[in-house]
């Protein structure tokens, strides 16, 4: 984007990156710049041999996986073909949270793993962990996607984030500077962002000056809509990212007039990070075959190019904790088509499933609902399973399943965190109950919203 830019990337970046101990990150980048244009037999036979080596490593490591196999009388050589993966049950967060200890892989001190939280935004918070050697593969994963859509390491970019979780430790002026002038990055903390704090972020990213933003796309629809109330205007930029919620076509479409730069939509989880992205071409989404393997499943058989399927994803990369055939809850369609831009990565659509609403603030303006999930299931006593519906601008009603049984304490706990992002000014109601159902999507909704548009 710059000769600055370039100067960062080529000098000060990589010592940054030593420095932290990821330096090998940018090899992986380099790789991986390179095995997108393979031809495509080369990628499914690097993937098979990736999945062959995690298959081996979590039945001689992992309690779990051993388990699973001995009594469904399969070794690692049981394997064949990647059609073979379908012996093995899904991965779920119920699973998961009951066999957390087993999953992890004796290979690896615990000191030596990264732990990491999910939102709850589906179901309930999950505790996981990241071997170090994976964690900068999928670094350099979401490197590679920003890169489809021109962004190169030290360009400017502005990023609108809700998840509180990502805010949880004190920035020092050293760090501050870091992000801003060497890493050249903003971000804006929207999960209570007010007309005070949005018009403060106004005149800090016009200062700035990104090339790029990257959001939830909620969270910078919220932005967008507040500059216009106000006649403030908008920086137009190189591209956006959109990611961690449905991107819904006219808010696309909205980005697109307003800040007069392409949209880029990347689906990925905390779980197992960034697995696809839209690249020029918008012909689809790239699945990161190098170290995801996306199925696309009804029941109990693989889906046909073209049709839904629940979205179910190995991660090729972490050995630390072995996640083989993860449900995440959404819905996805794999496409049979290449894409134009010359990639060979296997396409798909992503999001038909994610149903993450914009609940009405007591302002009347609408706000992600993604928040909830962030700022009341990642805090506070232990929980179940919650729904959150909004059936006015001031009535709510939250349902927690009973599994652990919930008490004055978590109630007390919900309504303080919800008024303090909504306002005193609404009603919660709290209902316990044994199971939340699915949508007929086959994902369970996290939040609704009722209110008419």
């Amino acid at each position: 984007m710059s000769a600055y830019s370039a100067l960062l990337r080529n000098s000060v970046f990589p010592l940054l990156l030593r420095r932290e101990n990821r330096q090998e990150s940018l090899k992986h980048l380099r790789f991986l710049q390179k095995s997108q244009y393979w031809p495509e037999q080369q990628l499914l036979d690097y993937q098979w041999e990736k999945l062959t080596a995690l298959l081996k490593h979590a039945y001689d490591t992992t309690k779990y996986y051993r388990t699973v196999f001995d009594e469904r009388g399969l070794t690692p050589e049981s394997f064949k073909s990647f059609d073979d993966l379908q012996q093995l049950p899904l991965l779920t967060r119920e699973i998961i949270d009951a066999n957390r200890e087993e999953i992890i892989s004796s290979y690896f001190r615990r000191e030596d793993l990264q732990e990491f939280g999910t939102g709850g935004t589906t179901t309930r918070r999950l505790t996981l962990y990241r071997d170090n050697p994976g964690a900068m593969m999928k670094l350099a994963i979401g490197w590679r996607f920003e890169q489809f859509m021109g962004q190169q390491l030290c360009d400017k970019v502005t990023v609108f984030w809700p998840p509180h979780v990502d805010f949880g430790h004190h920035s020092s002026r050293l760090s501050e500077f870091k992000d801003k002038y060497l890493l050249r990055t903003q971000v804006f903390y929207t999960g209570a962002a007010t007309d005070e704090t949005m018009r403060q972020f106004y005149h800090n990213m016009l200062s700035f000056g990104p090339h790029y933003l990257k959001c939830f796309p909620n969270a910078l629809h919220s932005f967008t809509e507040f500059a216009q109330k106000h006649n403030l205007p908008l920086p137009s930029v190189q591209g956006i990212m959109s990611t961690g919620e449905l991107l819904y076509p006219e808010v696309r479409t909205l980005f697109e007039e307003t800040y007069q730069a392409p949209v880029f939509d990347m689906y990925g989880s905390r779980e197992v990070g960034n697995t696809s992205s839209e690249c020029e071409r918008h012909e689809g989404h790239h699945i990161a075959m190098e170290s995801s393997i996306v199925e696309f499943i009804d029941g109990d058989r693989a889906v046909a190019p073209g049709e839904e399927g629940e979205v179910i994803v190995t991660d090729l990369t972490n050995y630390g904790f072995p996640m083989i055939r993860y449900q995440l809850g959404d819905i996805g369609k794999p496409l049979d088509h290449s894409c134009s831009c010359g990639r060979t990565l296997r396409l798909m659509t992503a999001g038909i499933g994610r149903l993450t609403d914009r609940y009405v603030g007591l302002d009347g303006r609408r706000h992600s609902g993604i928040v909830f999930g962030v700022e009341i299931t990642e805090t506070g006593p232990p929980m179940g399973k919650m729904q959150i519906i909004q059936r006015t601008i001031t009535d709510w009603h939250v349902r927690v399943t009973n599994d652990p049984e919930p008490g004055q304490e978590l109630f007390d706990h919900i309504r303080n965190r919800m008024k303090a992002m909504v306002g005193e000014g609404i009603n919660i109601t709290i209902e316990v109950v044994d199971e939340i159902p699915p949508e007929k999507s086959g994902k369970t909704r996290f939040f609704k919203c009722e209110v008419p548009q």
